[in-house]
């Protein structure tokens, strides 16, 4: 606006000059045209050093977007590995299981109790199949409410008792009131507890309870197996659903907590937050 000020005044003192038919320009003239170019000269600079700053932060815009797409592709891995773990590879050991016992019911001669096993087993392999396609098709993006959770868990604890002959108590009458950002967690999460307890533990019993303390849903997952040293875990290879949780525990803002020992059981106890900051979940 200066600038233009400085420019009308010239511009006017030039027409009235020429129009008295002067022929030398007046000191203040030039002292207006040297303004004028000044200000002409500083706003190419700053339009320079604005065309500077805009490319710079295009680059720096361009580097936080591939940042941001190299995490999401390392998420999207995760939340992949964490599925594939708690759906097929889950199922794959039930049907594990489920053969080994009725190859021991046949080397008993057991043989109608064999054939009921087999029968499940293939209604089984028949539901993972079609649970498969469904993840394939929707990447597992359904919602679980909490009257499902509480479904599907009865589902599985009945499949975990048929399968292994191992007693199960549960006390999950709590789940019913499970924020719906909760409920895919505390199913996979009670799901990975009873497999780890089928392979691993070989105990009588399995107890499992859910209740909620304050903000917390706590869930606790604990048998009377032969247990382990507790500090070993660091060191076991291939426990990807004990690392799935610990992933599930940290993306709802909780944690999981392992207490074992030699000969004393194992205790998986899983915290999660039931509101956050912003409100619930």
């Amino acid at each position: 606006m200066v600038v233009a000020c400085f420019l009308a005044l010239f511009l006017a003192t030039t027409i009235i000059q020429i129009l008295q038919m002067t022929i030398w320009m007046t000191l203040e003239s030039v002292l207006l045209l040297v303004v004028f170019l000044i200000g002409w000269i500083l706003l190419l600079i700053q339009q320079a050093h604005a065309r500077g700053r805009l490319e710079a932060a295009h680059l720096q815009l361009a580097a936080f977007a591939m940042r941001m797409e190299e995490l999401t592709l390392v998420n999207e891995r995760q939340r992949l590995a964490r599925e594939l773990h708690d759906t097929l590879a889950q199922d794959l050991v039930g049907l594990t299981l489920q053969l080994e016992r009725i190859d021991q019911h046949l080397e008993k001669k057991r043989h109608e109790r064999a054939r009921e096993l087999a029968q499940q087993a293939m209604s089984r392999a028949r539901a993972t199949l079609a649970e498969a396609r469904t993840a394939i098709d929707h990447l597992r993006a359904n919602a679980l409410g909490p009257q499902d959770l509480l479904q599907a868990l009865h589902k599985e604890i009945d499949r975990f008792r048929e399968t292994t002959s191992i007693a199960c108590v549960a006390d999950i009458a709590a789940l019913a009131q499970t924020p719906c950002a909760l409920c895919e967690h505390v199913l996979r999460a009670i799901t990975e507890g009873l497999t780890n307890a089928a392979r691993h533990s070989q105990a009588q019993q399995v107890h499992i309870c859910a209740q909620f303390q304050e903000d917390f849903l706590i869930i606790e997952i604990s048998d009377d197996g032969r247990g382990f040293e507790s500090a070993a875990l660091a060191t076991l290879q291939g426990h990807y659903g004990l690392l799935g949780l610990r992933e599930r525990a940290h993306l709802c803002g909780g944690h999981l907590m392992i207490e074992s020992a030699p000969g004393q059981g194992t205790v998986l106890r899983l915290h999660l937050p039931t509101q956050t900051r912003g409100g619930v979940l």
